[in-house]
């Protein structure tokens, strides 16, 4: 947000999709929420968003709780999403869960470029392309905590499936956009995997344990 102009500035991507998408727009009238043009790579605008401040009761919270614990209501923007050609709406929740820092930019979208090919290539088992992106020697680590090092795309290829040990519906899931990045590199399905300047440097079969 530009807090001059009152203008905000933004970007999302799908999953299933390399390129992301622009979003420009401004704050609504007793600044209770945000509407949001969003525009693809030829600048035409491709769909809207009307988005409030607030963040509504989940089924499973009390109400004495839940007015206990959510007065930060700006952390949230709930509201729907309308394409250009004016099909249904849908709905929209969104959650501040971090912040990016500009001096990192460049690191995140090499590494978002990489990560989304690294999806793709899980999801179709394409174990060439998925050895063409990694950093070798290459460190995986299985769910009994054991590391192994693999020296080369061909050993990669042969054990694929000690290194691979995700479930395509957690692959599926996985989100290669807004990764969490710092001068280290970038962290992808929930710190399962870590990548830096363009390459994957680790895979663990969970959360890969902190480097001292």
């Amino acid at each position: 947000m530009d807090s001059s102009t009152g203008r905000f500035d933004g970007a999302y991507g799908y999953s299933d999709q390399p390129k992301m998408l622009s979003l420009t727009g401004g704050m609504q009238s007793r600044f209770t929420g945000v509407d949001l043009d969003e525009r693809d790579e030829k600048d035409q605008v491709t769909g809207h968003f009307t988005l409030s401040f607030f963040h509504p009761r989940p089924d499973w919270e009390s109400q004495e709780n839940y007015q206990k614990e959510n007065k930060d209501t700006c952390s949230f923007l709930t509201g729907s999403w309308r394409s250009s050609s004016g099909s249904k709406p849908l709905k929209v929740l969104l959650q501040e869960v971090g912040n990016t820092v500009p001096e990192n930019d460049r690191e995140r979208e090499i590494n978002e470029d990489t990560a989304y090919k690294l999806r793709k290539a899980m999801l179709d088992n394409d174990r060439s392309a998925f050895a063409s992106l990694l950093q070798y020697p290459f460190h995986s680590e299985s769910d009994r905590q054991k590391i192994s090092i693999w020296k080369s795309p061909e050993d990669v290829i042969k054990n694929y499936d000690r290194i691979v040990l995700f479930s395509y519906k957690q692959i599926r899931a996985s989100v290669p956009h807004a990764l969490q990045t710092s001068e280290a590199g970038s962290q992808f399905m929930n710190r399962s995997i870590y990548l830096a300047r363009g390459k994957v440097t680790r895979i663990c079969a969970e959360a890969c344990p902190a480097i001292p």
